[in-house]
């Protein structure tokens, strides 16, 4: 896939959706982390219970997905359309051809691929933090971890989780993309299939593809999202320790 991209698009292929990752990241993240925070604090449960982090991290992930939503659709036909394709262009397609609405397409879906990514996530890396300060001899509740530790321990579980959801992101970008008025037009509707629901897309994978088809973009999704996640714990962390 990474040389298919660069032969076809160049380098500049691999930075599609750019703008609007940019745009839509920060309030995203922001949102994601303080509900977070906002979650643990206020659930009736031990601070080192799994059961706060999975729901803390489904409560933060809901929450959020009000900016992830848009952000992933257009992100998603960015990546899928012709070099030098404006993001602005494409938001204009979609309202023009789909309507509002089509940002959020996929809401449900999405919390439904995320959801359990940041449970696992959430679950992984608090117990990888209890661990370390275990190791190292720090008291219960003292987040002050080297650099190195935050950005291994997020980096890891990331990746653990998003290749665990790898298969739920699959689906869900191809329900995701199957409207957008370019693609269909330079694919034309010979052979195309329209996904009725979630279990149909599911279906119509496999049946295409193999189970294959369903790890798809795996290697690519944990280079993404292992690297972003553990620089963005430990700005986080050190953060939460200089104000708070």
């Amino acid at each position: 896939a990474f040389h298919a991209a660069v032969a076809e698009g160049g380098l500049a292929a691999l930075y599609r959706g750019f703008g609007v990752t940019m745009l839509m990241q920060a309030p995203a993240v922001a949102t994601y982390l303080t509900t977070y925070e906002m979650a643990k604090a206020k659930i009736p449960m031990p601070v080192t219970s799994p059961l706060l982090h999975l729901g803390s991290g489904l409560a933060a992930e809901s929450v959020a997905c009000v900016f992830f939503v848009p952000m992933e659709v257009l992100k998603q036909r960015a990546q899928i359309r012709a070099q030098g394709t404006s993001s602005t262009e494409i938001l204009r397609d979609l309202l023009r051809n789909e309507g509002p609405s089509a940002l959020f397409r996929g809401y449900g879906l999405t919390i439904a691929v995320f959801g359990p990514y940041a449970m696992l996530y959430w679950v992984t890396y608090e117990r990888l933090k209890v661990l370390l300060r275990e190791m190292r001899g720090l008291p219960d509740g003292d987040d002050n971890l080297p650099t190195f530790d935050i950005l291994s321990s997020a980096a890891f579980s990331a990746g653990l989780a998003a290749g665990a959801t790898t298969p739920l992101d699959v689906v869900k970008t191809r329900i995701q993309t199957q409207n957008d008025v370019r693609l269909n037009t330079n694919a034309g509707s010979e052979g195309r299939i329209v996904y009725k629901s979630t279990a149909h897309a599911l279906s119509s994978i496999i049946a295409v593809d193999g189970w294959r088809g369903l790890l798809r973009g795996l290697s690519a999704r944990v280079l993404w999202i292992a690297p972003q996640t553990a620089i963005t714990m430990a700005c986080f962390e050190r953060l939460k320790q200089m104000f708070l």
